[in-house]
């Protein structure tokens, strides 16, 4: 029997999307930014607010989700816009700017997103203070020859660039294809102290108040939805029988954007994949008084189920939560018994707002598929459902969700008493309405076989045993991964994915499988793929001799500083450089991180080391070369 762990780096700055959350390489070296002309820059047009307001208010009337930005139209690539510049060692960048004036905020939808290996892309603004990246081949959602579409986050500016970095060994060229440039007229991610971010009513309780504090694993359940790229809704995580962390989320039906068609049912049959949907975690003040939230965004889903009759969604996310730092998701648990108890809460994201929460203490009134809830008041407010809070669960006082939000009807902050909630029923959606096809009920995603009435929440930790995983492609994620006595069979992917660690006792890979593992924030922490001829069994050495740093044999030269350090420090490789692994020991040997990089420089954070002596080491190329560093 044999282990083998896995550990993360933790680097200094969260960019919020699935990334190697890196600064872009014409930052980094210092290269002068674009100077405005046709090509290089796009200024788009203002927008003409008047018409704009009309129509959202029209949207209000009709229940579609809120807008917050205009979506421009575009067609910007690598063939008709941008500029290449070749760098000193032969690779090349391409870098766009686009201006929207006046914005609050730029976001991007793309039509064509695909990154070969090495290759990276960057979205920053122009004045450096946003910056998100480096994306890579981890980020595309289909192949080369199925290229499908990204949707890049939220910058707060009115100019930003993209940057596109092609190694000098990459030959073949990405292919990056801009369909849509979001304005933001409306703040989403607004930095200040008010009492609301968004637009959500005064009287809204942030769900780390006192109502919120028996509902603090449920609250990590539920995300906001940029829905479609300029829209918002909410909705969450849902457990299943497999407890197997599937990243499965449940919303409301009329967040897929029938209402775009005349209010025509979504064709999720037809056209599954969301490639522009974002999905914000955790994204609440730190506590019930207001504060500047973290971004942290996943993007892309594809819908496994939908039905309108109760008016629900349930969505497999393409990007698992637990691989963006700082994100500990909980799967709510569930009761499809037709019974709703007394008393409960909704969490919800009103208006685009920070996270909140409202309560109740009624039985839960019902009417055909769908649950009627009127609001109490509480110590720190009011809360009510409204625009932006479709698709949230209505989560019973055994805190198990049963059903999504529809819509609401009545007062506003000003009335709260007489909103009323209409949550379509998590029992309705589980047959579907008596439906024949798997794709429109619950049961088959969440219960294939249809055993269990009641299923208790989980979180984030994944611990498999004893499991044959058989072709097609599994993702086992989650905060603390250990899998054991498990056999990966041939023609089969497998993505394994700790935020903590991963730790495989037993583990298997058959000649044809491919897996890989990672460890820590983003992506290409600790990669192991296999790629093999004959049955094997993964086996990694975490063994350092740390008795020599003097590396007089070894052609890597590489610096730290400072250092000493208080566990933030620089790594910077001198002389040629090729793929590498950075290593973090302690004194006695014991791996504390490691990353896999072909860059000059890596910023490292790692303020939770304790005062004392340890080592970096670098391998290049089967050299060695290891440096002591100090803590202090």
């Amino acid at each position: 029997m044999f282990g083998i762990s896995f550990f993360p780096l933790f680097f200094g700055t969260i960019f919020g999307q699935l990334s190697t959350e890196e600064y872009s390489i014409s930052f980094l070296r210092n290269i002068p930014d674009l100077s405005p002309n046709n090509c290089t820059w796009k200024v788009l047009p203002p927008l003409d607010m008047k018409t704009i307001e009309q129509e959202d208010r029209e949207d209000e009337t009709n229940g579609i989700p809120p807008r917050f930005g205009y979506k421009h139209e575009v067609n910007l690539n690598f063939d008709n816009s941008g500029e290449w510049t070749i760098l000193l060692d032969s690779s090349k960048i391409w870098r766009l700017s686009i201006s929207c004036p006046d914005a609050v905020s730029i976001n991007l939808l793309y039509d064509k997103f695909w990154i070969p290996d090495e290759s990276k892309f960057f979205v920053y603004s122009n004045d450096r203070e946003y910056n998100i990246g480096a994306f890579t081949s981890e980020n595309n959602k289909g192949d080369k020859d199925n290229i499908r579409g990204f949707a890049t986050g939220l910058i707060r500016s009115d100019e930003i660039t993209l940057e596109y970095y092609l190694p000098k060994e990459i030959e073949e060229v990405g292919i990056i294809s801009i369909a849509y440039v979001v304005q933001g007229y409306r703040h989403v991610l607004k930095e200040d102290n008010s009492r609301n971010y968004g637009t959500s009513g005064v009287c809204q309780v942030n769900v780390n108040c006192t109502e919120g504090q028996n509902w603090q694993q449920e609250k990590d359940a539920v995300a906001m939805i940029i829905v479609d790229g300029n829209r918002y809704c909410t909705g969450s995580l849902v457990n299943t029988t497999a407890n197997d962390n599937r990243p499965l989320f449940l919303t409301a039906d009329h967040c897929l954007g029938g209402w775009a068609n005349n209010n025509v049912k979504y064709d999720a049959i037809n056209n599954p994949n969301l490639d522009h949907y974002s999905f914000y975690w955790h994204y609440e003040s730190r506590g019930c008084a207001n504060s500047v939230p973290v971004i942290r965004e996943t993007v892309g889903a594809i819908v496994v189920a939908n039905n309108n009759v109760s008016d629900f969604a349930l969505l497999e996310l393409e990007e698992h939560p637990a691989r963006i730092s700082g994100v500990t998701p909980y799967f709510l648990g569930w009761d499809r018994s037709s019974n709703a108890g007394t008393g409960g809460v909704g969490i919800h994201h009103p208006s685009g707002d920070i996270k909140k929460i409202a309560t109740h203490n009624q039985n839960p009134q019902s009417n055909g598929n769908y649950w009627y809830i009127y609001w109490m008041q509480t110590q720190n407010g009011h809360s009510i459902t409204e625009g932006g809070s479709s698709g949230s669960p209505l989560i019973n006082n055994n805190h198990r969700v049963i059903g999504q939000l529809y819509g609401t009807t009545g007062g506003d902050c000003s009335n709260p008493a007489n909103k009323n909630s209409i949550y379509g029923k998590f029992s309705v959606s589980w047959t579907g309405n008596n439906a024949s096809d798997s794709r429109r009920r619950l049961r088959d995603w969440l219960d294939p076989s249809n055993t269990t009435t009641i299923l208790n929440g989980k979180n984030c930790n994944l611990a498999i045993n004893n499991r044959t995983y058989n072709t097609g492609t599994h993702t086992l994620a989650g905060c603390v991964v250990t899998i054991s006595n498990t056999t990966i069979e041939p023609n089969t992917n497998v993505r394994i994915h700790g935020q903590q660690s991963v730790t495989l006792t037993n583990f298997t890979a058959k000649s044809g499988s491919n897996v890989r593992i990672t460890a820590g924030i983003g992506q290409g922490r600790g990669d192991y793929s296999t790629d093999i001829d004959e049955e094997v069994s993964i086996i990694k050495s975490l063994e350092l001799a740390v008795e020599s740093e003097t590396n007089e044999a070894s052609d890597v030269d590489f610096i730290v500083y400072p250092n000493p350090n208080d566990g933030n420090f620089t790594v910077q490789i001198r002389g040629e450089i090729e793929p590498y692994t950075l290593e973090i020991f302690n004194n006695s040997g014991g791996l504390l991180g490691f990353v896999n990089c072909n860059e000059e420089v890596v910023y490292i954070n790692r303020t939770d080391l304790n005062s004392g002596i340890y080592y970096v080491k670098i391998t290049m190329n089967e050299e060695v070369a290891v440096k002591k560093i100090i803590v202090q």
